[in-house]
């Protein structure tokens, strides 16, 4: 069980980094953009309403 929720999706994604190399050059400085202006402010959106959800029902 620790092997398929842990490890295997850990392989998947390196797994997935390799084959994306192969095929095609990774443009560094747009992945580095994209997870900068995107996903950072869309895991604080997350983290900023589960604790108001948190607030508002304790």
């Amino acid at each position: 069980m620790v092997f398929v929720k842990i490890l295997l999706p850990i392989f998947i994604v390196i797994s997935l980094g390799m084959f994306f190399e192969k095929i095609k050059y990774p443009n560094f400085e747009a992945i580095s953009d994209l997870t900068l202006y995107f996903f950072a402010p869309c895991l604080a959106l997350k983290k900023k309403i589960k604790i108001d959800m948190i607030k508002n029902t304790g």
